[in-house]
Formats: C-alpha cells, structure tokens, sequence
C-alpha cells in the first residue's frame, strides 16, 4: 500500500509533529524528539501512524478520529506529555476507506483514545516537502466546543447580528460562564474563533505575492517564485501573502444539506423545463447558457451543474485615506433570486490586502480559474441530500464588476482607449488626452478652427460587435507577432483592438466564458451611479462651463425642487428603500437613491422647473430603468428597452452635444453602453440580477463587523472567514446558529414594486396576508371607541356585495356578530407591510394616522382587464361571522379629480389632505390590496402669479404612458385600467 505520508499517532504528544502529514525524513527526526521526552521508553516508527494513499478527501480523514470524545487543547498548546491516566484502554476499530476506484477498499486499523490531537492537517501535493502552504484543515470531534455550541450558539448568532467586537464578545462569554475562571471553557472570544475555524471543516490555501501586492507572483517547475514585473520583488525578499478560499469544500455542505441541497436544483430544474419561449427569467433563458448546454449534449448533461457568477470589487474603507483593499466572491446562480444574494450563500474567495489596487487583479484569481477548470471538466463525484452520489460539475458563467475592475478582469484598454466598449468595435474621438465615442465627429483635428464635420461615425441601430472566435484570433495574433515586429508596432495594433496586453485573460480558459460577452453590464453603476448623476450634474452646472444647459442652476429653481424632494419624504412609507434627501445633498446619495430619484421621484419633482423638451427626453431613461430593473423580461420587452436606449441616446448627441467640440467631452462611454443593455439581456437573461449591489452590500457588512484601524484588510479577512466557517459548521452539523439568517446582504434594490408580477400574488395565484398587531377588541355598535364613523352601514354595504344578500339580511347579520378586532398592520406574502397607524394605542385613531397609500385592483366586465383605484388604508378589520373570519380594510378611495401630465403623471389640484381628494370610503377584503404607492405634494410654478400645489402620485407599476399590467396566476397579460382620471 503507497503511503500518503506519516502523522502523529493519536496515543503520544509529539511537539514537533502538532498533527502534521509529513515526510518520512521529517518523521524520523520528530520519533527521536518524542523518543527524549516520553521518559525514555521504548518506541519505534508506530508513533506516527501510516495513511494509506487511498485517502482523498477531509471527510475520510475526519472519520479515523469519529470515536474520540474529549479534546484538551491546553495539553496540545503547552505541549505537555503523555499520561497513562488520560486515557482509558485502547480498543481497536475497523474503518473501510473508498478509494480513487470504486472497486478496492483498503483497511487501516487505528487505536482509539480518548484524548486525541484535534487538528489534523493534511495535504497530497507536497508529501516529500517540508513546506505545507497548501494544507488541509481537518476536522476532529471536540467535545468542549460541541458542548459549548449547544449551550451558547445564540451567542455567536447575536455577534454576528449586532456586528460585535472581539473585546464586547469576550465580556458577553464571561458572563454567561460559569463564575469559576478555572472551569470556563473558553478564555476569550479568540478561542471560540479559532476552535470554529478548526472545527467547521474549513480549508484555505495561501499564495505568494510581491510586498505591494501588484500582483501574484508565480512559481516555477523547480519550486522557485518569479520576480513581480512591477516591483522586482520576487519570493525570499517579498513577505506578502494571500488566502484562498476554495469553492468545492461549501458546495460539497451545500449539496448534503437536506434544507439547502433540494434549493440548488428544484428553482433550476423548474426554470430549464418550465422554460417559456420568448420570455427572459434568468439565467438559464440567456443565449451563453443555451450554447453551453448544446456543447455540453443536452440538458440532462447539466442537469447536476452548479452554475456561478464572479464579483471583485474595490474597498476603500477610510474616507480621509486613499488605502483600498479588493475582495471577490462567487454568487451561485442556481439558487432562487429571492435567497441567491443572502449572506450565508454568498462564496467569499480571497481578499487582496492593498494598500493600493492590484496591478495585475487576474493574477490574484489563478487559484479560483484553476479550481473551477479542474471542477468545469472532470467534476466530482458527490453525496447529495437524498443519499445519492453524482457527478457534479461546477461551471462559471459570469464575471461582474463596475467599470476599473472591468478594464483589469477583461485586460483591455478602458473607457479611455481608442476603442473603449469590450462589446463592440467603436473608435472615439480624442480631445484633451482622452477619447469620447459620439455619434457624430466633434471637428476635424487637421483644421485650426476645429471646424465642425457632420460625418457619422457609426449607427446606433448597427453597432460592429465583438465574437468570440475573432478575439481570440486576434490574441492568437499577438502571441505568434510578439518578438517579430517592433514594440511600437506591437502598441500600435493593441491600441487598434483596445486590448491592454498580449494575453488574454485568464478567465477566457474556461470552456464556458465567452469573449466578452461572459461580461455583463453592471446596472447599478451604469444607470444610477453614472448616467443620473452625470445629467443632473449637467442640470445643476457642477463643472460651470455649461450655462445654457444649467436647467436647475437658478437658485429660485434649485431650491423650488430641493424642497419638492424633502417634502416628497413624508409621502414615502418603509416599503421604499430610502427616504428622499434634498439636492443638496445629493453627493451623499447611494445608488439606492438615485434609483428611487430615477424612477419615481424625477418626473414629479422636476415638472414645471425644467423645460418640457428636456423632461420628455429624460422620460426616455426613466422609462429604459423601470423595464431593466425588473426580473422577467418578454422579447416585446427586450425590443422596447433597445429602441428606448437608443432614443435616448440620439436626445443627448442632439440636446447636449450638438455636434459641438467644446462638448465632445459630455459624450461619455456610459452613455454608449446603453445601447447594449438589450444584447446583455439576450445573453445572459435579466442583467437586474447581475448588478453589483450583492458585492457593495457584503462589503459593507465586512466593514461594519471589522474594528480594527490598523492592518484593517488582515483583520476584514479573519472575519470573512469567521463568518464562513460559521455557516460551514451549521450545514456540517446541523445546528442552528440563531440570527445568522439576519447577516444577510440587503437587498432594497430588489423591491416587488420593479417586478412585472403583482407583488400581491404568489406563484399559485393567491394573495397571503396577515393581519399583524397590535390590536384590540370592539364593537361595531361602539363608534365612539372605534372612531370609524358609519362602520356598520360599510360592514352592511360589503356584505350585500359579497354574499349577494339584501340588505335586510346583510343588517341582521351584522347586528348578530357585533364584535370585531382592529389591527395594526398588515403583511402580504412578500413582507410588504402597510401600517395605517403608529403604535399609540387604539383610544384615538385620528390624531396618530400615519400615511399608508396603495393601489387596488377589482374586477371588471371586460376580458384581460382590471380596474385600479388609488387608496388610503383607515385601519384594518377582521370580523367573525358564521364561523368564518373576514379580513377587511377600511379605506378611503380617490375616485375623481385625477388628472395626467405632459410626462404621464397622475396628480390632482387638491391638497393632500384635502376631503376633496379621498371622498369614498368603504369597507373591501384586503385582496383588493395590489402594491403600496406614495402620495407627495408639490409645488408647481405658474407664470405671473403664486406657484401652485398639486398632489401627485407616484405608482411605479405604472409606466410613464399611463399603462399599468400584470401577470395573473396563468401568467397571462391582464391591463389594469386607472380610474378616477378626468378627460
């Protein structure tokens, strides 16, 4: 039987050894160390116990050690000796190992002993070396922090919840141990993080990289390190080091796991057969997906895959300091979208210290590429939930990023170069050292004047894309021409390609990226982060050399619209992810911000103060972020976004640019990868779900749980690996470590008001609320103490509607159950919650309403349509009658003096609290509840008198077109038809 390497027997304490796989040389020299200290007893080669070669996997080794039953770690940390009083009499035990081949099992007969080394590392690539940088942790059984975790794994849970420090946690664990200092498990916190990163199974591989990390430096065939190209360094003079987290080890939990193993593939297998043609629902409807399952023979070929998308993203954690640090992760695809962007499902890879960006950032992914290849090609052979064992492969499909991080995943030339899209073959014009892609050329650079030329450049409609296979032609290219021409000729035709270097990058080595259309456009920095704040910059003439475009740089303007902003802040309840914030303040605002900006608040708030010709281009946009931002996408969809990016695009070349050289420069790259948001929805299904909100979110829940202010991106990485290691224990184990679910990335982008389904409906067609307290017991006869005037002839008026009674019968059935229950609030299944009242008791309604607006649906006599009113919750109900509940809503409807603007949106001359607005009141099941919407109330100017109020209302189900639909339980188109509008 070959032989893997040698380890400590578990029956002796070998110092030197600390549970080590080592060489046979390595093993004779700790024999004689251990043969010094253990009183001069006889011993020969049987303290380091043989493994044989058949072992492959953590799981087998872990099983040699299952009947231990108590660990001491002091004895393995001081190094104590062997004690015939710690252990009982030794038995033996049979364990039978699988090997490589199905067909041979080999034995290996071990002693068991109750005090064991507890941590075992373990490697197969380097048995004749000394140097293990790429061990394995393996984990042992430890008593005391299994005991430990079943007493207080809510603590662990709170820590994780409430972001706590070291110092905090190490206090909470004194108090909750015993009073006994001697007898408590743990000193410190440390302790208990280290104990679960043993304990969890979790494994990382450390890299070399130059001091500055510029990039990952590579070893040779001999063992050696090349020198960084940036910095000279090479491996004996650079200390810099970095960790990898491998993929394998957590999909291989995830796959057992009975809770998270049928999540991996019940969503994916219903989407791949379920398929609809022509509709766009994620991944698996994009044109890269469908090549890889014609290359791969089928989809019953790729029906146990797991499928991945790649995120890296830059840090920089201190506003007053220019350090940055870089981390990536890995997002599994098959997963639904509702639980794909949680924390704990989130694959954190490694982290890159910094304290500047990395030079070469794909060096730093060799380990990850490498892993992935090996997994991509030959797969492994795995244990599922159900007991069986499959092959699985992993493949990875995507790689996301904003634009810098971009230009390093992709080696090419930027927004900046000759050729500045990686989609296409465009060439911009250059103007104060940079290069702008307009339509038209600014002016010909020969002449003097810089005359201006009308010359188009190329079609929007007709863009000269990319392909695959002539990328890599042309990389090939270069690989053969790279010593035979001249450098500058080398630099010349780079620059002509937009490619940064000779290579390609190393992602294109997977058999299933493609070049570049694997690199989808990221739209929380393209629409929000980049086009809104670049045109309401221009509106604002941040940069003063645009006056006649300064729409909103009158200070009578600018303040008319800040305060229209904050005062659109009361109309907007917590299902919104922000409140809105002033201009002023709008160098503050998150993405999230400009989203709300974007799609609900522009259009409403500007009205009036900028010109119409300017807002109906700005509709445009508004209208291409409300399609793109939802999940499901018809190819009618697809279609609309394309022609909308490019009418939008054609209004700012000839609104802004005018064919101006001095306005070459407002011409930005963003705007032209705007035309390629529907050839990335083709690709790759709804790119919505592709943003990098996932990694900003999980990068602000390192930084909040790190403390530390010096060395902080070495601290940030033992915490991703704590909270790694955590979620690894729980589907190891089984055991639940409370609050770890609310570590979760949050996901205010994904908000069931962008979605073309009813938020009010599930999958089966049903609305599921729940009626929330706090509450209180009435009755209806009480209308001093309910403070809901005419209650009963509403209660009667909805049973006459619903049951088809008279009224007579409707008025006895009332009076015979007079008690009801006033509620709170109110949940729906997608945890939209609408409270119609602060928490202030229930004695007096009226003086503590908060406001609650939402838009309800009824049905109508015509075919595929609904009618929708605009309403305001007065409290909710709930109302026993024959044995039956009902769940109502008291609401106030406007069902008149509604009008439509130039741009589409709804409003009325009345004040917000007006009687005028919400004149109808009636009782209805809380069904009728579609989405909440917000009410604002505004200033609009008039010309030559006092500026006038209007009340607005913002229902971002409804198009700028005044078109609203929805998909019923069929999935079937149904119009909503909005009532109340006056011609």
């Amino acid at each position: 039987m070959g032989m893997l390497g040698y380890i400590c027997h578990p029956d002796y304490k070998c110092r030197c050894g600390k549970g080590k796989l080592v060489s046979r040389e390595t093993a004779m020299r700790h024999r004689a160390v251990a043969h010094n200290r253990i009183d001069g007893n006889e011993h020969d080669e049987d303290i380091f116990l043989p493994l044989p070669s058949a072992i492959t996997s953590s799981l087998q080794l872990s099983s040699l050690y299952a009947h231990a039953s108590e660990v001491d770690e002091n004895d393995i940390e001081n190094g104590e000796a062997y004690s015939s009083n710690s252990t009982q009499s030794n038995s033996t035990v049979s364990i039978t190992l699988s090997t490589r081949s199905e067909s041979e099992n080999s034995l290996c007969l071990i002693p068991v002993a109750e005090r064991v080394i507890d941590h075992v590392q373990i490697t197969a690539n380097e048995v004749s070396s000394d140097s293990l940088g790429s061990n394995r942790h393996v984990m042992c059984l430890d008593r005391k922090f299994a005991l430990f975790m079943e007493k207080h794994a809510n603590v662990l849970g709170l820590g994780i919840k409430h972001s706590a420090d070291d110092a905090f946690m190490t206090d909470l664990i004194k108090d909750i141990s015993v009073s006994d200092s001697s007898q408590r498990p743990y000193k410190s916190f440390s302790g208990v993080r280290k104990a679960l990163l043993r304990n969890s199974g979790l494994c990382t591989t450390e890299h070399p990289a130059c001091t500055k990390f510029h990039k990952a430096l590579e070893k040779t065939s001999d063992g050696s390190v090349l020198e960084c190209s940036y910095c000279n360094d090479n491996f004996s003079t650079a200390a810099g080091l970095f960790e990898y987290i491998p993929v394998w080890e957590r999909i291989e939990m995830l796959l057992q796991s009975p809770v998270e193993g049928p999540l991996l593939f019940s969503y994916f297998w219903r989407g791949v057969l379920e398929k609809e043609e022509g509709v766009y629902s994620d991944f698996f409807s994009g044109r890269i997906f469908q090549d890889i399952v014609s290359q791969r023979g089928g989809l019953e070929m790729v029906k146990y895959d797991i499928f991945l998308a790649l995120s890296a993203d830059g840090v920089q954690p201190f506003k007053s300091d220019n350090y940055t640090y870089w981390i990536a992760l890995c997002v599994i695809l098959n997963l639904p979208p509702s639980i794909r962007f949680k924390a704990r499902r989130l694959l954190p890879l490694l982290l890159i210290p910094g304290p500047n960006e990395p030079k070469d950032l794909t060096s730093f992914l060799r380990p990850f590429i490498t892993e992935i290849q090996s997994l991509s090609l030959y797969g492994r052979n795995a244990k599922l939930w159900n007991g069986e064992r499959r092959i699985v492969r992993v493949h990875l499909l995507f790689a996301l990023a904003d634009l810098p991080a971009m230009k390093k995943l992709t080696h090419l030339k930027g927004p900046n170069g000759l050729v500045p899209c990686r989609f296409c073959l465009i060439r911009g014009i250059h103007v104060h050292h940079c290069y702008f892609p307009p339509v038209f050329s600014g002016h010909d650079q020969s002449n003097a004047k810089r005359r201006i030329v009308d010359r188009v450049l190329w079609d929007p409609s007709c863009l000269p894309l990319r392909t695959h296979s002539e990328v890599m032609e042309a990389y090939n290219w270069f690989k053969e021409m790279e010593f035979k021409i001249p450098k500058r000729e080398l630099e010349y035709h780079l620059k002509q390609n937009g490619f940064s270097s000779t290579h390609p990058t190393p992602l294109l080595e997977l058999n299933t990226m493609r070049a570049f259309r694997s690199f989808p456009i990221d739209i929380m920095h393209l629409l929000f982060e980049n086009v809104a704040k670049d045109v309401v910059s221009i509106w604002c003439n941040d940069s003063g050399r645009h006056v006649e475009l300064a729409y909103l740089s009158s200070r009578k303007v600018y303040e008319a619209v800040n305060d229209n902003l904050r005062a659109c802040r009361k109309g907007f309840g917590s299902y919104y992810c922000r409140a809105p914030r002033g201009l002023d303040k709008r160098g503050l605002w998150k993405a999230s911000e400009w989203k709300l900006f974007t799609t609900s608040t522009s259009l409403v708030v500007l009205d009036g103060w900028v010109p119409a010709q300017v807002l109906s281009g700005w509709k445009y946009f508004v209208q291409l972020v409300r399609l793109t931002c939802q999940w499901r996408h018809s190819e009618e969809d697809v279609d609309q976004i394309g022609s909308l990016a490019e009418r939008f695009y054609r209004h700012f070349v000839d609104l802004y640019y005018k064919k101006t050289p001095d306005r070459v420069h407002l011409c930005k790259y963003v705007y032209h990868l705007l035309l390629h948001l529907a050839q990335n929805i083709r690709d790759c299904g709804p790119i919505s779900l592709l943003g990098q909100w996932t990694t900003e979110n999980f990068v602000g829940y390192v930084n909040r749980i790190t403390h530390a202010k010096h060395l902080f991106a070495q601290s940030a990485r033992e915490k991703i690996k704590y909270h790694v290691a955590a979620s690894l224990y729980s589907l190891r184990y089984g055991i639940q470590i409370p609050h770890i679910e609310e570590t979760d990335v949050n996901n205010n982008w994904i908000s069931p008001l962008t979605s073309i389904s009813s938020p009010s409906s599930t999958e089966s067609g049903q609305t599921q609320f729940s009626l929330l307290g706090p509450s209180c017991h009435t009755s209806i006869t009480n209308e001093g103490k309910t403070n809901i005037p005419g209650l009963r002839d509403l209660l009667v008026r909805y049973y006459i509607s619903k049951l088809g009674i008279s009224r007579a019968e409707a008025g006895n059935l009332v009076r015979k159950n007079d008690s009801i229950r006033v509620w709170g609030r109110l949940r729906d299944s997608k945890t939209m919650i609408l409270r119609p009242w602060t928490y202030h008791g229930f004695s007096q309604y009226s003086e503590h309403r908060s406001t609650c607006y939402f838009s309800g649906m009824f049905a109508c006599n015509r075919s595929n349509e609904v009618d929708v009113y605009y309403g305001k919750t007065f409290c909710f109900l709930s109302h026993e009658v024959c044995t039956a509940s009902h769940e109502l809503v008291v609401a106030d409807w406007a069902t008149r003096g509604l009008r439509r603007g130039n741009q589409g949106q709804v409003y009325s001359r009345s004040r917000i609290d007006s009687d005028y607005l919400f004149a109808c009141r009636t009782v209805e099941e809380v069904e009728v509840i579609s989405h909440p919407i917000a009410v604002v109330q505004t200033t609009y100017p008039c010309v030559g008198k006092r500026h006038s109020v209007r009340t607005y209302f913002v229902d971002e189900m409804q198009d700028t077109d005044g078109v609203m639909t929805y998909l019923d339980s069929n999935k079937d188109v149904v119009r909503c038809s909005l009532k109340g509008i006056e011609v």
